[in-house]
């Protein structure tokens, strides 16, 4: 799940709560299910039996997940001062990768699966 954010950046109204609360919850539902579409597209890959999709599957299903988990972490770093800070991706980048996989995903399976036999 998403930590929340800091109390200064705090919504100014019940309605900016609720906004921040559903992209917060379309953006995780994004991500798992972009972690879901790779691991079809990995599994997928293998079980095609032809030849570029044994080997391409697997890799962008492994990225998928890579990307999809890198953007769901948050990491504890310690600055020069001493103090410890959360950090992230930032916003923009996280939604890319959350529309950008299962998009990804989806389109290789169109080209794994769509092909005439």
């Amino acid at each position: 799940m998403t930590t929340p954010p800091p109390a200064g950046d705090a919504p100014r109204s019940v309605l900016g709560a609720v906004a921040r609360g559903g992209a917060l919850m379309l953006r995780d539902t994004l991500l798992n299910g972009g972690v879901l579409l790779s691991l079809v597209v990995g599994v997928g890959g293998v079980l095609t039996r032809s030849f570029p999709w044994v080997w391409l599957g697997p890799l962008l299903g492994l990225a998928g997940l890579i990307v999809s988990f890198a953007a769901h972490r948050e990491r504890v770093v310690h600055g020069p001062d001493g103090e410890t800070r959360r950090t992230r991706w930032p916003s923009r980048v996280i939604w890319v990768a959350a529309v950008g996989v299962p998009v990804i995903c989806l389109l290789a399976m169109a080209a794994m699966w769509g092909q005439p036999r």
